[in-house]
């Protein structure tokens, strides 16, 4: 490939969204991401887990480089009331990963973000420069479909 690269290779600094549907399909995520940060040039990365307004961040599993947003989490303006999430979204990325949501609230709260590529997988958002779908709902599929894909893209 002479002296191109690709974007997954060319990413270090990875911004990584999803939503969490339970217990099962978090931990999932988790242990599919764990995999792909192995194999991978990325050096910092944050999730962020977006939550049903029914689920209390309090009973999950806390990590420093995980934060959870629930619908309670914005104030009557719109604006975010976490101060570790706010730390996190001022940092520059790569890429910002948004796999399989459709909350417009966090995607608005994203659409600022100092970030190189905006990729999102199962979404009809439009916030993207890359789109894609992949047709299974399994996160470590999902998550190499993505790598996948990034792969691809020489530059």
């Amino acid at each position: 490939m002479g002296d191109s690269t690709n974007i997954w290779m060319d990413t270090k600094r990875l911004l990584v969204v999803f939503p969490y549907r339970n217990e099962e399909y978090f931990r999932q995520f988790r242990l599919a991401l764990d995999t792909l940060l192995n194999d991978s040039n990325v050096v910092s990365v944050n999730i962020i887990v977006i939550l049903p307004k029914e689920i209390k961040k309090e009973n999950l599993q806390q990590h420093k480089l995980i934060h959870y947003v629930s619908p309670k989490d914005f104030s009557f303006f719109k604006k975010i009331k976490d101060e570790l999430l706010l730390t996190a979204l001022v940092q520059p990325y790569d890429i910002l990963l948004w796999l399989e949501s459709d909350d417009e609230k966090i995607a608005k709260l994203l659409s600022k973000l100092f970030v190189k590529r905006k990729i999102g997988v199962n979404t009809d958002l439009d916030l993207f420069s890359i789109r894609a779908v992949c047709q299974s709902e399994n996160p470590s599929e999902i998550l190499n479909f993505a790598k996948m894909t990034l792969g691809k893209i020489a530059y």
